[in-house]
């Protein structure tokens, strides 16, 4: 059995992540064609939203690279891996079908 704080806490989350969205992506659809360097900010936003609503700390060792252009490759283990990497570092995500 779920105990009921478990469930009246992810129904709070849950309910947060769909106000944070909703409130988020008409800004981000509207700028992307507009002003995209603004756009940026308003995912990092989402994504950084997406971070605290589940609770997660983020701890980062050392420093994202500076120089540009770069890659970052990353074992992807769970869907919590791209907000936290693209809260922590601005980045574009690449997947294709054959990569499973």
């Amino acid at each position: 059995m779920i105990p009921r704080r478990s469930v009246v806490r992810g129904t709070w989350r849950a309910c947060l992540f769909l106000l944070l969205t909703g409130v988020l992506v008409p800004p981000y659809l509207l700028l992307r064609g507009l002003r995209p360097s603004w756009a940026w900010k308003v995912a990092r936003m989402w994504n950084r939203g997406c971070v605290r609503i589940a609770g997660l700390v983020v701890r980062r060792y050392g420093r994202p690279c500076e120089s540009r252009p770069a890659l970052l490759v990353s074992n992807h283990v769970s869907y919590l891996d791209i907000p936290v990497l693209a809260a922590a570092v601005d980045c574009v995500f690449v997947a294709k079908r054959e990569v499973a």
